[in-house]
């Protein structure tokens, strides 16, 4: 259960497994901070350093034997609804009975929605028995409640939260408010309730999670919550993901050989986790490590790495493929000889005043415009000029798949993750400064007067190009301001 303790503007969260938590409840009920103070969502700062870990000694008992601490036990007594079979669920989806949808779990939160597919209705899912071990992120197959059984979630006026004693994971945080349905503006329908019956693909569960790793025991026996004993069956995983569910490791040869147990688990320490399964009778999902030790809470490289993984974005982070490579190599040579041949077949536009705006650490400088004023007919022509990535990728090859596969480039502190290797992005299909290169360009015409466009002279054209100055946003902003800058 959950104990809100509330003083002044100030709620402490008590769980069973966790130290209290503040809180800052701002207006209209919602958990968060107050200005000067640290966000829920706020980054863990920094770890201080962590001592050597101590030896852990058994305690004795009367007769000098072992005394094993008490574990969390809730787990078995507890059991979710078994899951339709696939020919239940068919005829269930044909009936109408049943409906699909993505599973999105509210954040600190005991409430998920769905929407269903192809339509605009949002079914809410109240309590993580009625999740029935769905994890955010899972398509879903649910079943509408009956009326008896649609519970408080959410308060249609000022919310106040009160403590409650019916949280049934404790993975959540559960908060329940005073007035029944769920909050609308006034005049709007009433959200349905519905519950989980099957999970049609699981999106969510397949995903790694960072956790942070504790024993699996419950509190006031004594024993460091990150002591693991000999003769402990489990390691408990709390994702950093706060709608993903606690995950259980078993103690085994390969969680003993990576975590170094039994002994202390460090809780600054952040590892991969993926959920395996978890059956009807269990409290967690059971889950395996995906890795090493990513780094600690607060390091930036773990911090990266954690940023990468919570976003599906790991495999980003590695090198392109040698036929990949090998492919782009040889598109290269043949873009440079057959390059003044494509020239005669486009617009060429290498003697306009045409320039880029970039950030100043920017390697690939993907578009570039113009601005030509026609004072005489009181209008202005805006040229955009993309580089024609498509000219050179070629559907099918092994570089388009890997493109579509990483579908953008991802721009971290320290480093770029590219979409395309160095020689396309950086190269062929970079507007550098000095340098012609094939585009694709629209332009388009504004009254001068009036900024209203001209639709009629709006027109598309494969292009060549070539940049005269490469700006960055600052050198920008200061001619818009009417200062002078140097001449990059």
């Amino acid at each position: 259960a959950i104990v809100f303790r509330m003083s002044g503007s100030t709620v402490s969260m008590q769980h069973p497994d966790e130290e209290t938590i503040p809180r800052t409840l701002l207006a209209g009920g919602r958990l968060g901070s107050s200005p000067g103070s640290e966000s829920v969502l706020a980054d863990r700062p920094p770890p201080p350093p962590i001592p050597a870990p101590l030896p852990v000694q058994p305690a004795a008992g009367a007769a000098g034997a072992a005394v094993k601490p008490k574990t969390d036990q809730r787990d078995k007594a507890f059991s979710f609804p078994a899951h339709w079979e696939a020919e239940a669920v068919k005829e269930g989806l044909k009936s109408g009975e049943l409906m699909r949808g993505e599973l999105r779990v509210q954040l600190m939160a005991h409430v998920a929605h769905v929407k269903v597919d192809g339509s605009e209705r949002w079914m809410v899912i109240d309590g993580w028995k009625n999740m029935n071990r769905a994890v955010h992120g899972d398509i879903v197959i649910i079943k509408l409640l009956e009326e008896e059984e649609n519970v408080a979630v959410e308060c249609k006026d000022e919310a106040v939260a009160s403590s409650s004693e019916d949280s049934d994971s404790d993975g959540y945080e559960r908060v329940v408010f005073g007035s029944l349905g769920v909050a609308h503006d006034e005049g709007r329908e009433k959200q349905q309730q519905a519950r989980v019956v099957a999970i049609d693909s699981p999106k969510g569960r397949d995903r790694v999670v960072v956790c942070s790793l504790t024993a699996k025991r419950t509190k006031g026996d004594g024993v460091s919550e990150f002591d693991v004993l000999h003769g402990d069956d489990f390691v408990k995983a709390k994702p950093t993901d706060r709608r993903i569910p606690w995950i259980l490791l078993q103690v085994n040869d390969v969680t003993k050989r990576n975590l170094k147990i039994p002994g202390r688990l460090n809780k600054y320490e952040l590892w991969p986790v993926q959920i395996k399964n978890w059956k009807e009778g269990g409290y967690y999902p059971v889950g395996i490590l995906k890795g090493q030790c990513i780094g600690k809470a607060g390091d930036m490289d773990a911090e990266v790495k954690h940023a990468l993984l919570e976003n599906d974005l790991d495999s980003h982070d590695v090198d392109f493929e040698d036929d990949l490579m090998d492919e782009v190599e040889e598109l290269v040579e043949k873009a440079n000889s057959s390059f003044d041949d494509e020239v005669h077949r486009r617009l060429d536009l290498r003697d306009r005043r045409i320039f880029t705006i970039d950030p100043a650490t920017a390697k690939d400088l993907d578009d570039a415009i113009h601005v030509d004023h026609f004072p005489e007919r009181g209008e202005v022509e805006i040229g955009v000029h993309i580089a024609d990535v498509s000219h050179f990728l070629k559907l099918g090859s092994i570089a388009d798949e890997e493109a579509q596969r990483r579908t953008t480039s991802v721009y971290l502190v320290d480093r770029v993750l590219p979409m395309l290797p160095h020689a396309l992005c950086n190269h062929l299909c970079s507007l550098n400064p000095n340098e012609a290169k094939l585009t694709f360009s629209v332009f388009f015409t504004l009254n001068k007067s009036t900024g209203e466009l001209v639709e009629e002279k709006t027109w598309f054209k494969k292009t060549v190009v070539k940049s005269c100055c490469r700006f960055n946003y600052e050198e920008v902003q200061r001619v818009i301001d009417g200062e002078e800058i140097k001449v990059p």
